[in-house]
């Protein structure tokens, strides 16, 4: 078992009201969770809860952990968090042919548009769509003729 699980089912076990609560939330068995405080608490030379009618408490060593771990764990789970929700916003304004861009263009952007890129497309004749790029109303622009 790596430290670092430990040491999150430790944090996850520090915030919740019970054992049974805590491995719901981390997706483990309660038993599996147990297994896991056990190990902490040797390694940690001590008990790290105590079972009362309430549910469980940190006992001193326990809070002396969780000062120690939480902060730097949350920072981690918070930095996973941003990563998952991160979208990128912009918008990129394309230019080409119709069947260019309908073929083979469309399918290679649906990535980009699905992580918040906006994509404005104008079809139109290679002449056309090169003047738009040189009057900058074009980011980019998908023909066989060079502007």
């Amino acid at each position: 078992m790596r430290d670092v699980d430990l040491l999150a089912s430790f944090h996850a076990i520090a915030a919740a009201p019970s054992l049974t609560a805590a491995a719901a939330r981390l997706g483990l068995t309660q038993s599996t969770l147990s297994v896991h405080l056990a190990a902490l608490e040797d390694r940690a030379g001590g008990p790290l809860v105590v079972r009362t009618s309430r549910g469980i408490e940190l006992t001193h060593l326990g809070r002396d952990l969780e000062a120690r771990i939480g902060p730097s764990l949350d920072r981690l789970g918070g930095t996973l968090a941003s990563m998952q929700t991160r979208s990128t916003h912009g918008v990129v304004r394309l230019g080409g042919a119709s069947d260019i861009v309908a073929l083979r263009l469309v399918p290679e952007l649906a990535p980009l548009i699905a992580d918040g890129i906006a994509v404005h497309v104008t079809l139109g004749l290679a002449d056309d769509l090169n003047a738009a790029l040189a009057r900058g109303d074009l980011d980019v622009v998908i023909s066989a003729l060079r502007p």
